[in-house]
């Protein structure tokens, strides 16, 4: 019986935990903004960054709900585009209607809430909380015989191996940038 007592309040401690972890609401979108940034100048100083004025597509997309960074280096190029949703329904609808759009039911384990990869380069989608977190890249390379590559078709396929690299690296420090607030 004790047993049975210690397991009940076990369960309630846990299960009221992820809850409260679950619910995650970020008010502030400079901040994220700012906390991106920040982890990925940290861990990427020799990459470039540069803020990228979100475009409305129509009256009922909010502008100042969304935060665009493009980060360069050499001919690399990586844009993080982070949504702040009024609610973490809001968001889990969101991203999940964009996964379905895509074509897109391979998740990602261990970067936000859920995440999904998408398109040719594997561009990554997750979300965390109330935020949705888009980060895609494109890597340029030529035909160069001494890095392998001898032909248009090797060149692509490094530039999308390149590309997903990417993505996934600067996903995990966008992820952690949010873990850390």
């Amino acid at each position: 019986m004790r047993k049975l007592k210690i397991f009940c309040v076990l369960v309630i401690l846990f299960s009221s935990q992820s809850v409260s972890v679950a619910q995650r609401h970020f008010p502030n979108l400079d901040r994220v903004s700012e906390a991106v940034e920040g982890r990925i100048k940290k861990e990427k100083p020799e990459w470039s960054p540069k803020s990228v004025k979100p475009v409305s597509v129509d009256e009922t997309t909010n502008t100042d709900a969304v935060k665009i960074q493009r980060w360069v280096f050499g001919r690399q190029s990586v844009k993080v585009a982070i949504v702040q949703h009024k609610s973490e329904e809001e968001a889990i609808s969101d991203l999940r209607q964009f996964a379905v759009a895509q074509k897109s039911n391979n998740q990602v384990r261990g970067l936000g809430d859920e995440a999904y990869v998408w398109g040719l380069r594997n561009a990554i989608a997750f979300r965390k909380g109330n935020l949705t977190i888009y980060v895609s890249a494109v890597v340029v390379k030529n035909i160069n015989p001494a890095e392998g590559i001898n032909t248009i078709k090797e060149a692509a396929q490094a530039e999308h191996a390149e590309a997903g690299k990417l993505i996934r690296g600067f996903a995990q420090h966008a992820a952690a940038a949010l873990a850390s607030l």
